[in-house]
């Protein structure tokens, strides 16, 4: 436990939370680590960590924002491995959620996704935000809203999620550029998955013969 925590930060911290949200897009990330970043957390987490009345089956939540022009991904993990040392000490796995904002990147999104899945914790990426800033995804070759959620959902890993998010929206075209499908396909190979590879392979092949006008 860090020692700029006093007591009863200590225990705080120690009685939870046991899910974690982290929002891009409002406050800052600290830059200078750690002490300065625990102290951060620890003022936060002072404020949002609240005891559950009796008998409510209310999971406790600690919500984190960042600013999406501040990301780091090296702050990042430490802010996360800092928080699941403490959430861990029950023993127990919290959920952490991540949620995409209006002004968040594709770097941004594949970023944060990184930094997560490099620690081998559990995450969920929730869509709520996903119509907002598909606009903003400017691009070379089109692709359908079905080849977006497949791309997006295998991202995720839950379809379901983007799929929800983009019902019954405006837009009839999702569009996404060829150095966003690169990435896509760069992040698959480094996580060593074969299969998904393969696909995000035929996939990539697919936004190039959009683009030049050959798909079929």
């Amino acid at each position: 436990m860090p020692s700029e925590l006093s007591a009863t930060q200590r225990r705080q911290l120690l009685a939870g939370p046991s899910k974690i949200h982290i929002q891009v897009g409002e406050a800052v990330v600290p830059q200078h680590l750690p002490k300065e970043m625990l102290l951060y957390l620890s003022r936060k987490a002072q404020g949002l960590l609240k005891p559950l009345r009796p008998g409510s089956s209310r999971t406790p939540t600690t919500i984190l924002k960042f600013s999406s022009d501040e990301i780091d991904i090296v702050a990042l993990n430490a802010v996360i491995k800092w928080m699941f040392a403490w959430c861990n000490a029950d023993r127990t796995v919290p959920m952490l959620t991540y949620k995409n904002t209006a002004n968040e990147t594709f770097a941004e999104t594949v970023c944060l996704y990184q930094a997560v899945r490099a620690l081998d914790i559990p995450a969920y990426f929730t869509g709520a935000d996903l119509p907002k800033r598909i606009k903003e995804w400017i691009a070379m070759a089109p692709l359908t809203k079905e080849e977006f959620v497949m791309i997006i959902g295998r991202l995720q890993g839950d379809e379901s999620v983007v799929r929800k998010a983009l019902h019954n929206t405006a837009y009839h075209k999702i569009r996404a550029t060829l150095p966003e499908a690169s990435a896509i396909v760069d992040f698959v190979r480094e996580a060593g998955n074969e299969e998904l590879l393969e696909q995000m392979k035929q996939l990539e092949n697919f936004v190039l013969a959009k683009r030049d006008g050959t798909a079929t």
